[in-house]
């Protein structure tokens, strides 16, 4: 609850749906296993990043997209203090 964005109703979901935390090596593998990186095409040495892959949990990733957005607008108002 410490991030911005991320209420109680969010860190309660993550603790329930994510089975063991220090599985992942980095935010970024706990991201690909949500479902919120783009997918890799790969051709004759081109990378082409695609859409998000939308693989894990559906109810998990729209609150932490809920909690990004809410965070993006408030910084677009110029306000230094963190949503909710």
């Amino acid at each position: 609850m410490t991030i911005p964005g991320v209420g109680q109703v969010t860190a309660s979901t993550i603790k329930a749906y994510v089975p063991d935390p220090a599985a992942f090596k980095s935010s970024r593998q706990f991201a690909s296993w949500l479902g919120l990186t783009p997918r890799a095409h790969d051709s004759g040495g081109k990378s082409r990043p695609g859409r998000i892959s939308k693989r894990g949990n559906p109810t998990l990733r729209s609150l932490l997209v809920l909690g990004a957005m809410a965070v993006v607008r408030v910084a677009k108002k110029g306000r230094k203090q963190s949503p909710g």
